[in-house]
């Protein structure tokens, strides 16, 4: 292709619907190839992990100097934590590119999930100074989709806008728009950059396609994006027009409406029944029961809520098993939140949950989920019955804080 065709070429419009099957992907020598290279994506933040945390292990009991405590040690845990959550989105991409299953019946509100994605995106440093253009529209009605889901969704369309734009001079705005056209909701994400998008467009939804230096680096986005539409029973599509010296971005989602449900509250914030404020102007102590059959999960989960609930004094956190709760539960002790893991080894969350909705309503009443399996049908149905919260394995400390707060009542 000569220079002119080339220049050629970029003045009209390109456009871009998946030019796959998912089937195809994950099924066969497709899927074969799939798990080779996310096991080849998944070595290197793993690597990274087991080399600092040797570090940390072998050379920090011999090194007492302050550097090594006050600013090697600090960045060496913010870059542990940093790549464990690169190989679980991964593997949490993985099992939504994979999954063929339809969601849970559920509706959302996109402007919600909208507000949401893009609170998650601007609180990356490089996105942090990327100006937004938004409109919603107050009257468009719930979507036909997951909550989770669809945030996910946004999330990962909203971060290759912002990319294009933080990586250009001109400090353009993503423009983001949601509107009601013939029955479906359709949601348009708008970016500028100074460079065409290398790739055909039909490309960039196949797996590991992309290769750009992100704060991610993970290859599956548009992936991901395109099985949760269609999931969803919707459609994606990519445009790419020249415009002021350099090229508009287009990603187009449409969504089913639903017209007659009402938006549902999503499980996750749904909180204990509130208790009396107190009054005091000392914090109260709190206590907490942690049921998880992982030692180094339960003691993690204890770690953080005694380094310091705000608004509580002390906290005091039980840890036990699947087998042994109901020893600790039967003494009488009173807890302010009980955290459970799902899928315990001896007992099941499910049955524990029953038991104390029971036997113990008022610990029932504080009573929150902990899994690693919150991506499966069943799952969610199951909790959408109880309508408890629940955090999803591996969560952030400030959520598992926040969820103590909140079944506290503090």
């Amino acid at each position: 292709m000569t220079e002119k065709d080339v220049q050629s070429s970029h003045m009209t419009p390109r456009t871009g619907r998946p030019a796959f099957e998912l089937d195809e992907i994950c099924s066969g020598s497709g899927l074969t190839e799939l798990l080779h290279r996310l096991c080849h994506e998944v070595d290197n933040p793993l690597t990274a992990i087991i080399s600092m945390a040797t570090v940390i292990e072998r050379i920090g009991p011999d090194d007492s100097s302050d550097e090594f405590r006050k600013e090697k040690l600090p960045r060496y845990g913010r870059a542990i934590a940093s790549e464990a959550w690169r190989a679980s989105r991964l593997l949490e991409k993985l099992i939504f590119i994979a999954s063929n299953r339809p969601p849970v019946e559920s509706s959302a509100d996109l402007g919600t999930e909208i507000r949401a994605a893009l609170a998650d995106i601007q609180d990356i440093e490089t996105y942090e100074s990327v100006p937004i253009g938004l409109s919603i529209d107050q009257n468009l009605l719930a979507v036909s989709a997951e909550p989770h889901q669809l945030k996910l969704l946004l999330s990962e369309l909203l971060d290759n806008a912002h990319f294009s734009c933080a990586r250009s001079e001109r400090k353009e705005p993503v423009n983001i728009s949601a509107y009601e056209q013939e029955g479906f909701a359709l949601v348009e994400i708008s970016s500028w950059s100074a460079q065409s998008c290398p790739f055909e467009l039909s490309k960039v939804f196949e797996p590991f396609v992309s290769d750009r230096q992100s704060h991610k680096k993970l290859g599956l986005g548009l992936t991901l994006s395109y099985a949760i539409v269609r999931r969803f029973g919707g459609e994606l599509s990519l445009s790419e027009h020249p415009e002021d010296g350099g090229y508009r971005f287009n990603a187009q989602v449409k969504l089913p409406l639903r017209s007659s449900d009402k938006v549902e509250t999503p499980i996750a914030h749904v909180g204990a029944k509130p208790r009396p404020k107190q009054t005091s102007e000392s914090s109260p102590d709190i206590s907490v029961l942690v049921i998880e059959d992982e030692q180094t999960v339960a003691s993690a989960i204890r770690k953080i809520l005694e380094l310091g609930v705000s608004g509580a004094g002390s906290v005091n956190c039980v840890c036990t098993d699947g087998s042994s709760y109901s020893e600790i539960v039967e003494s009488g002790v009173a807890f302010d939140a009980v955290l459970c893991d799902l899928n315990l080894k001896d007992c099941s969350g499910r049955t524990i949950y029953k038991i104390l909705s029971e036997k113990h309503p008022q610990l029932a009443d504080r009573f929150a989920f902990l899994t690693g399996d919150g991506h499966r049908a069943e799952t969610i149905s199951f909790f959408k019955s109880t309508a408890r919260p629940y955090l999803l394995k591996p969560f952030e400390p400030a959520d598992l804080v926040a969820l103590v707060q909140e079944l506290a009542g503090i």
